[in-house]
């Protein structure tokens, strides 16, 4: 997407030309502002004319010979709707130490047994190849977001799933980058975000009317990136102010009367002991957080 000078707009042009010269199958979508990695998804998903879908990042890669075991794969195991596989995150020159293998031996599912294995399905877009007639008509990629993104897409196509593959193999390179769009986000800015979050998931919740167990899942994973970011604002701002009216709206709404206990121990002016910490971060990520926090105070 563009939203530069223009010279920016010469370089990115001549930069399409260039793609477009050196790989005819390919191609480019300028979007001429920046409408967030949302937006920019289902663009290229609406315009996309294969049988399957796979995001990459553009600050990420992947291995070598992914497309060609993956199409082996889906016709080894009569096409379904989505193949999920385990990543690692690099720095640009060496594998970091906490490469994401949740996935450890390949096993198919079908509807009917698919919620035993949500929890190895949530999370980032660029792990999953799915079925390009899953991705018709979907809430995800219509607003402008790029807090959670991932989340929103995940959750609606493994609803709309009914055969899902899991593979144990690293496929996809995560660029850990302390500049990125996650890593930019205040805690602050990261809770004022999820009232659009929330607003998708409640409607996505009143399009599928998924089973309770469903939701349950998707609760806990969030509930984990709430307490955290709730944990790091205590931090940075002992006093606390009032959570917006209209988040707790639209979370209310979709956790439930639970959600009042959530709130009540995790924001209104509770601060963690160091044992806390520990026990629901982990010692290397408390001492992480509490050595930021205290570089940015």
């Amino acid at each position: 997407s563009l939203n530069g000078s223009t010279s920016m707009e010469k370089f990115v042009n001549a930069l399409s030309e260039g793609i477009k010269e050196k790989y005819p199958n390919l191609t480019v979508i300028e979007q001429g502002t920046n409408k967030s990695l949302a937006v920019a998804r289902s663009t290229g998903m609406n315009r996309a004319i294969g049988d399957y879908v796979l995001h990459i990042d553009s600050d990420d890669w992947i291995k070598p010979g992914m497309f060609s075991n993956l199409v082996k794969k889906a016709a080894e195991y009569k096409n379904p709707d989505i193949i999920v596989f385990n990543f690692e995150r690099h720095d640009g020159t060496n594998s970091l130490n906490n490469s994401v293998k949740n996935i450890v031996s390949e096993k198919f599912y079908e509807n009917e047994n698919k919620i035993s294995a949500q929890r190895l399905f949530m999370g980032t877009c660029c792990t999953k190849m799915v079925k390009s007639t899953l991705l018709k008509d979907l809430i995800y990629g219509n607003n402008y977001m790029n807090t959670t993104e991932d989340l929103i897409y995940s959750f609606e196509v493994f609803l709309k799933a009914k055969s899902i593959l899991f593979l144990p193999e690293i496929y996809y390179c995560y660029f850990s980058n302390a500049q990125s769009l996650t890593s930019k986000v205040t805690p602050l800015k990261y809770v004022h975000s999820q009232i659009l979050v929330y607003n998708l998931l409640n409607r996505v919740k009143n399009k599928y009317e998924p089973s309770p167990e469903f939701l349950d899942n998707v609760i806990t994973y969030l509930d984990n990136f709430l307490a955290f970011e709730f944990f790091k604002r205590h931090l940075s701002y002992p006093k606390s102010d009032n959570l917006p009216v209209e988040f707790l709206n639209e979370y209310m709404s979709f956790k439930g009367e639970r959600g009042k206990d959530f709130i009540n121990d995790n924001y209104n002016n509770k601060f963690y002991s160091f044992r806390e910490m520990i026990s629901r971060f982990g010692f290397l990520s408390t001492l992480k957080i509490i050595i930021k926090m205290k570089i940015l105070n």
